[in-house]
């Protein structure tokens, strides 16, 4: 049941990709929306400028007193500590406590979903489809988990909107709460072992996402994905394989050429103002997605090179003649290789000095041999202590031990206050500077860029 018009929401961990993106959806809805978050993010200082009030501090006393009593709908994310104050609060209050993803399908259900999953690539993918399907189709409203550029935010609340683009979220199984109309899988690698314990469970559950698409639907699927046999449509799409298939692919002047086919026949040449092969792996998803939507190949064309990419993946931060520095989410060693590599493609000459924040004790232990060997295709580590976010500290497990097995000759410790100075001591000219993680490491992407820019780099 979604809340009755002018109801009073407050969100627990309003701060996250995700939970913002809904807040200020239903905020735009006509909803009283309220929040607290850890710390003063750029996504909390966006909801604060659209007028909706966000507290820092976990006691009850500090709830805005319009927010303050049993009538208020409590909006909580997982991410968030279940020991959480607020939460308490909010229960012995008697207000209804409702879980993101169960209120994010709900206010989803009058559309027709277009819900992109997948270990790798779904936020990428869905800001690239949530651009494309309003320069092609019309106005489509999304709830998108990373800050589109080309619309400046992570939501658009479009009137008389008959698609809805979201990101399906694999933590927690959140994304077997929607039932989409079209739904995409980039990718079904191994993470969040915390919550699945093992490789089968996760695949089990993005095979039951699958499986609920809806019967007069279409699953657009990675061709080297398993399926299970199911009723709606299926289109297998990737690099030189699939029914969607990207082929002739060229780096040039920090964008990608490539060629679609369709069923094994060319039908236009596409350019992406961004780099590497997996962004044209999430491009041609987005593009399948448009066209079983109807959209017309010349109107995405126009689309696709017209789109500004999404924050804090492959984002250019700076270019000079002397030194690059891009800023990504990347947080599991595949994602970790993926923006090495295509750095590397682009940038072959180039000295490429990595600062990582690795995410989550549990995903450091699971993942250690994949991060050392992803992290070891840099030429110099600078690593950053592990982000616990919700987790607390596992024995034994931390950044030092992490870099112990990293296999570089320029590695190092570093704390986020040292970061400049270790810039001015430790950088390597010409080169690629990256920052990467999902924790708090994008507080550092300002001051690196304007120390950058000072130092006319």
């Amino acid at each position: 049941m979604t809340p009755p018009k002018g109801t009073y929401l407050f969100f627990v961990g309003i701060g996250g990709a995700g939970m913002s993106a809904l807040a200020a959806w239903l905020h735009g809805q006509g909803y009283a929306v309220a929040g607290y978050d850890r710390i003063q993010g750029p996504l909390c200082r966006h909801l604060e400028d659209l007028g909706i009030p966000v507290i820092y501090g976990d006691q009850n006393m500090e709830l805005p007193e319009a927010w303050n009593h049993s009538n208020c709908w409590c909006i909580y994310t997982p991410a968030v500590a279940k020991s959480n104050p607020l939460l308490a609060h909010f229960e012995r209050l008697g207000a209804p406590i409702k879980k993101r993803a169960v209120l994010l399908a709900e206010c989803l259900a009058p559309y027709k979903v277009l819900a992109v999953a997948g270990t790798h690539g779904k936020t990428t993918t869905s800001c690239m489809l949530a651009w494309l399907m309003n320069q092609s189709i019309g106005q489509t409203s999304a709830v998108m988990g990373g800050v589109s550029a080309n619309f400046g935010r992570n939501y658009l609340s479009a009137e008389n909107a008959t698609f809805a683009v979201t990101e399906a979220d694999e933590f927690d199984r959140s994304f077997l709460q929607l039932h989409p109309w079209v739904s995409v899988l980039t990718s079904m690698d191994a993470d969040h072992l915390d919550i699945y314990g093992d490789d089968q469970e996760i695949h089990k559950a993005f095979q039951q996402f699958a499986l609920q698409t809806l019967p007069d639907g279409v699953l657009i699927a990675r061709h080297d994905l398993s399926i299970p046999p199911m009723e709606a449509k299926i289109r297998r799409y990737g690099i030189e394989r699939g029914y969607y298939a990207a082929t002739k692919l060229k780096s040039e002047k920090g964008r990608m050429r490539f060629d679609l086919s369709i069923d094994g026949k060319k039908a236009r040449r596409f350019y992406l103002p961004m780099l590497g092969i997996h962004n044209v792996e999430n491009a041609t998803a987005a593009l399948a997605v448009a066209m079983e939507a109807g959209a017309k190949l010349q109107d995405l064309a126009e689309a696709l090179e017209a789109f500004k990419g999404v924050g804090r993946r492959m984002h250019l931060r700076f270019q000079s003649p002397r030194m690059v520095y891009i800023d990504d989410y990347a947080h599991h060693p595949k994602e970790l290789e993926a923006v090495i590599s295509s750095v590397r493609a682009a940038f072959p000459d180039r000295f490429v000095t990595g600062i990582f924040q690795p995410h989550l004790f549990s995903r450091t232990r699971d993942f250690a041999d994949g991060f050392r060997e992803s992290l070891a295709k840099l030429d110099a580590l600078w690593l950053m202590d592990i982000y616990p976010a919700r987790e607390e500290p596992l024995e034994g497990i931390n950044s030092t031990w992490l870099l112990e097995g990293v296999g570089l000759k320029h590695k190092m410790m570093v704390q986020p206050e040292k970061v400049l100075e270790a810039l001015n001591n430790k950088l390597v000219e010409p080169g690629v500077l990256l920052s990467l993680g999902a924790g708090d490491i994008d507080r550092l992407t300002r001051p690196i860029t304007d120390w950058l820019n000072k130092e006319k780099v």
